[in-house]
């Protein structure tokens, strides 16, 4: 987004160089004389170098996160992720084990209990 936003401006900008460089008629140059348009043009020419040079930084930096996150943040994201879900089963596994002996026993008991009756 702000890179489009950037080469718009620049487009922009470009065209209002070309206009004062021709000595066409621009709402931002009506009421300015011709050192003030020089040096509007100036500024002008100023940013558009700046934004290029921006355009540039944007095009780098996205490729250095492109790289950052295919090759360290994903992978180490997706590691984390697999040892927090195997100790959670783990912890779920453990759980339901005790859970399964605690049943055994009461079955068991329940077993006993009733064999005391001695009924065949």
């Amino acid at each position: 987004m702000r890179k489009s936003n950037a080469v718009k401006r620049l487009h922009d900008d470009r065209e209002f160089v070309k206009k004062l460089t021709e000595g066409k008629f621009t709402f931002k140059g009506m009421f300015k004389s011709s050192s003030s348009k020089m040096k509007a043009q100036t500024e002008v020419l100023e940013r558009i170098a700046q934004t290029e040079r921006d355009i540039e930084n944007w095009d780098t930096v996205k490729r250095f996160l492109v790289v950052y996150l295919a090759e360290i943040a994903i992978p180490e994201f997706k590691q984390t992720k697999v040892i927090k879900y195997i100790t959670a089963m783990q912890g779920f596994s453990q759980d339901e084990l005790l859970n399964a002996q605690c049943h055994k026993n009461c079955w068991g008991d329940f077993y006993d209990l009733t064999k005391a009756f001695n009924i065949e």
